[in-house]
């Protein structure tokens, strides 16, 4: 304790005091005890220090120092000296006391301190030894510590609740023999690493759980072999096996399409890249397929999505079934599929393969109660150089559908060099119909039908004509093909309709008798898929003015035999409201026979490959002979198509048919010269 100067002096005044006081009763009331005098100095020092010791020596020689008793022996004072020496001595003897005293007590505190701090450490690490041992023992994550080889030394408990393990039991058991056969090589590549270089590792394992399933570990694997309190590995493994489920579903929905289950354009494009690079070195030819239904789109419409979706799923079953598993299969989007083959040999497999696909998609699909007819466009491309890009070879398996698309649907066709530049020419045609569409580039024109009684014109069918502006006048046989596929027809056919019904009506009312004249107009059999018919032929007509009485609309076997059920459907209401149908180039299918009481038909037009050499050879008389019998036996109306010759008009007159169009009459021509030509037919007529 420090004190002022002042304070420490008064201290030292009472110490001397107080010291004196109690020598002297001490004495008997006399000075005779000299060794009280040294009370206050030793106080002092032990108190104060040298100095403080020094200062009481002074005062009290000079205070006190007359009042010492003489010197026994000679009976005189003692000399100032002998008791000046004597306090020095006693100022020594307190400091060295002092400096004892201090040192016990610096040893007694520091012997307290010491023993504080090792209570205060037993403490705190027993209070560590039971944090770590509840956390331990309370942890969500598995705590195992295993030897070099394995052998399970220390698990926590909740090993029980991650893996379904007993605790005890299994103490003693190795490791290895719980985890996956693939993942154990895992395990010992970090037991090599972490034996030569002391650290940690996480790894991703499966564990066998007690039930018998998988539980997916993730473990940070440490070293401390070497460490006398663990001696093993210490395993911290948490339970991802959720995560890694919900990853694995990620991972499928990004790659996958969640309707079929197949592979994805993604996914498919990068097992692609994956083949092209290694064609080199498995060998064999990289073979890709590019498969697109045919008129899915008029399915999906006519019967709706759901139909549609389920069609989808039992395509992607009927690949599967046709194909090896080895075969990557997809499906690309919409309705069209890619299928891959890798190191096959390309003058084989990928062919037949092909051949097995084309007469898988023959067979009709079953959906609910109904049957569904739809064929598959495929084309195939194929890696013969060894260069193609996976780009190039998609690109290539995509014209080459589209190819077989054009050629005849439900087959396939193998890319070529030069179908690059049919397939572009095809584009560009098809681009300049969707022009053509919006600069009134079409234009109809009219063949008359001359009645066999009467021998007058007594209806007009209605063809259509493009006036391209570089290639002049272009047939229908030039461009329906190309129109018809990629669904354009529908965009054209409506305008026919149209524009046809609506210049009918006004060439024939400058004509006598004109309102007795029946047009006809052909549909194509996309247009008869097409769900907004019935409408368009009623709009059509009502816009017009035209009664659906004189209206007759032309479809061909072929149309018909697509999709049977809607087309009767539509024909059937189409009939109810007065149009009249027509069977157009009769006898060139193969099933209108047995179709002829469903479909709700008016007339039969018989083909001009009949006609043609009706007049020279017996057999086409026998067939036209045969027809017109039938027609007759349904009440059936007939019309002849492409007459050229008076002889073939008079044999087909004579055999009982109705009516007649061809060269032989007129020509397909424009609106303005069938009006001079309908006013000459009533001129004669009339006169």
């Amino acid at each position: 304790m420090n004190l002022p100067a002042p304070a420490a002096l008064a201290v030292i005044a009472a110490l001397t005091g107080l010291s004196w006081v109690a020598a002297y009763y001490l004495g008997g009331g006399t000075n005779a005890a000299p060794h009280w005098f040294y009370i206050p100095v030793f106080l002092a020092g032990l108190r104060f220090g040298p100095v403080g010791a020094l200062v009481t020596a002074v005062i009290s020689t000079f205070v006190a120092g007359p009042l010492l008793p003489a010197d026994v022996s000679t009976n005189t004072p003692q000399a100032l000296s002998d008791w000046v020496s004597r306090g020095i001595f006693f100022v020594v003897i307190g400091q060295f006391v002092t400096a004892l005293f201090g040192g016990v007590r610096r040893l007694s505190t520091r012997e307290a301190h010491l023993t504080t701090e090792v209570e205060l450490s037993t403490a705190e690490l027993q209070a560590r030894e039971a944090r770590f041992s509840a956390l331990v023992q309370n942890a969500s994550d598995l705590v195992a510590i295993v030897d070099a080889d394995a052998t399970i030394l220390f698990q926590s408990p909740s090993v029980e609740r991650i893996l379904g393990w007993d605790e005890e039991r299994t103490l003693g058991t190795n490791l290895v023999d719980a985890i996956h056969d693939s993942d154990r090589q895992r395990w010992h590549s970090i037991v090599d690493f972490l034996t030569e270089d002391s650290g940690e590792m996480v790894v991703d394992w499966r564990v066998r759980h007690a039930d018998g399933s998988w539980r997916h570990l993730q473990t940070v694997v440490t070293n401390l072999i070497h460490e006398p309190s663990v001696g093993g590995l210490v395993l911290n493994s948490r339970d991802v096996t959720d995560q890694k489920v919900l990853e694995d579903q990620l991972r499928h929905q990004a790659f996958h399409d969640t309707l079929t289950g197949l592979a994805n354009r993604a996914l498919f494009t990068e097992q692609l890249d994956q083949a092209m690079r290694r064609r080199g070195r498995i060998g064999g030819g990289v073979v890709l397929l590019f498969i697109d239904l045919d008129k899915f789109k008029t399915v999906n419409d006519l019967h709706g999505h759901a139909l549609g979706d389920e069609l989808l799923k039992q395509t992607a079953d009927r690949l599967r079934a046709a194909l090896r598993d080895a075969d990557a299969i997809a499906r690309l989007g919409g309705d069209e599929f890619g299928v891959l083959f890798e190191g096959v040999a390309l003058d084989s497999y990928p062919r037949s393969a092909a051949e097995r696909l084309v007469a898988s998609f023959a067979e009709p699909f079953r959906i609910d109660s109904s049957e569904v007819f739809v064929t598959a466009s495929i084309g195939m491309a194929l890696d013969e150089s060894g260069t193609e890009s996976a780009e190039d070879l998609l690109r290539n398996a995509d014209l080459a559908m589209y190819a077989a698309k054009a050629k005849n649907e439900g087959g396939y066709e193998v890319f070529a060099s030069g179908m690059h530049s049919r397939i572009l020419d095809r584009m560009q045609v098809e681009a300049d119909l969707r022009r053509a569409l919006t600069e009134d580039e079409f234009q109809v024109y009219y063949q008359p039908i001359v009645d066999h009684v009467s021998g007058t014109i007594g209806g007009v069918e209605a063809l259509i004509r493009w006036n391209h502006p570089e290639r002049g006048l272009v047939m229908p046989d030039q461009f329906i093909g190309i129109a018809e596929p990629s669904g354009i027809i529908v965009e054209i056919g409506d305008w026919m309709l149209r524009h046809a019904c609506q210049e009918f009506v006004a060439f024939t009312k400058e004509v006598v008798g004109g309102d007795g004249l029946g047009l006809s107009v052909n549909l194509s059999a996309r247009q008869l898929r097409d769900p907004t018919l019935f409408d368009t032929v009623c709009s059509a007509a009502a816009a017009a003015g035209l009664e659906l009485e004189r209206l007759t609309l032309e479809i061909t076997e072929s149309s018909i035999m697509e999709d049977t059920e809607s087309a009767v459907r539509v024909l059937t209401q189409l009939r109810g409201i007065g149009v009249r149908i027509a069977i157009d180039d009769f006898g060139t299918g193969y099933s209108s026979l047995s179709l002829l009481n469903e479909i709700p038909v008016d007339t039969l037009k018989i083909d001009r490959a009949f006609v043609i050499d009706v007049a020279t050879r017996p057999e086409p008389a026998r067939l036209i002979r045969a027809i017109l019998t039938l027609a007759s036996d349904f009440g059936l109306h007939t019309v002849a198509e492409g007459v050229e010759e008076l002889e073939q008009h008079l044999l087909l007159q004579a055999l009982g048919c109705e009516a007649s169009q061809g060269f032989y009459f007129a020509r397909p021509q424009p609106a303005a010269q069938l009006l001079d030509l309908l006013k000459r037919d009533a001129s004669i007529t009339t006169g």
